[in-house]
């Protein structure tokens, strides 16, 4: 009788410990501290600014412009790691995103009022206004973050 007791108490034991684990288990790459893979998503990028603001008037889209450089370690960490995060490759089909190469473009650095890469601004193409700045590198989180505080900007001219 002890012997089937004991049985049945390491049994239940061992099922309980099975299922906590399996509860507790995340399939979300979400919290990787450290070596974060290359997601498969990729955003959509245009060059021009005039051609960007074009389709953001065509498109009522705000402006997504990211300022970089091709030196810069901080924007090729942000490329690699922040730009293809599904979330926020997922947030970028709100906006039209252009990317724009200092060295190539070095007048704007003073018209955004760029002081270092990456910067990102968020700009309404009907207006020009500068809506939003972002200075500094920001991971996948913060950008998810960033991003979702301008989805809900209206751009000018846009039907109520």
């Amino acid at each position: 009788m002890k012997t089937v007791c004991i049985k049945d108490f390491i049994i239940s034991t061992l099922i309980c410990i099975v299922i906590y684990s399996a509860a507790g288990c995340r399939k979300d790459t979400d919290n990787i501290p450290t070596g974060i893979p290359v997601q498969d998503a990729t955003m959509t990028w245009m060059s021009s600014l005039d051609e960007a603001r074009k389709e953001g008037i065509k498109s009522r889209k705000l402006l997504m412009i990211h300022f970089f450089t091709t030196w810069s370690d901080w924007d090729k960490k942000m490329e690699r790691e922040t730009y293809s995060y599904y979330k926020v490759v997922g947030l970028s089909n709100h906006f039209v995103c252009v990317k724009i190469d200092l060295d190539k473009n070095p007048a704007l650095q003073d018209s955004y009022g760029i002081s270092g890469t990456p910067t990102i601004v968020f700009e309404d193409p009907v207006t020009g206004k500068k809506v939003y700045k972002i200075e500094g590198i920001r991971d996948r989180h913060e950008m998810t973050d960033e991003m979702n505080k301008m989805t809900s900007y209206k751009v000018e001219g846009e039907d109520k």
